[in-house]
């Protein structure tokens, strides 16, 4: 079977000075390794924790479609999740209400 996926080579020109920053410090982090311990510590499925706060409520949102799509494009820009998008954008607005 044939591999049809494209590839692009990119440089750290095609990122802003923040994304190459967080990518060389991941990239340094990896290179370091990981110890064993810290693989095993890790949990399938959703985060119990959201930072240092524990996550225990969950939220549902309808959303019309302009909205959606302004979620989706701010959350691709910032490399979020919609989740996490979602968050941001809701302590930002309660920090300034």
């Amino acid at each position: 079977m044939g591999d049809d996926r494209d590839y692009i080579i990119v440089s750290d020109a095609d990122f802003s000075d923040e994304e190459n920053a967080v990518l060389n410090a991941d990239a340094e982090e990896a290179e370091r390794g990981y110890p064993l311990g810290f693989l095993e510590s890790r949990r399938r499925g959703r985060p119990l924790e959201i930072g240092l706060t524990p996550a225990r409520h969950k939220v549902q949102v309808r959303l019309d479609e302009n909205r959606f799509r302004l979620l989706n494009e701010y959350a691709r820009r910032h490399h979020l999740s919609q989740s996490e998008a979602m968050r941001e954008l809701l302590d930002r607005g309660l920090a300034s209400a």
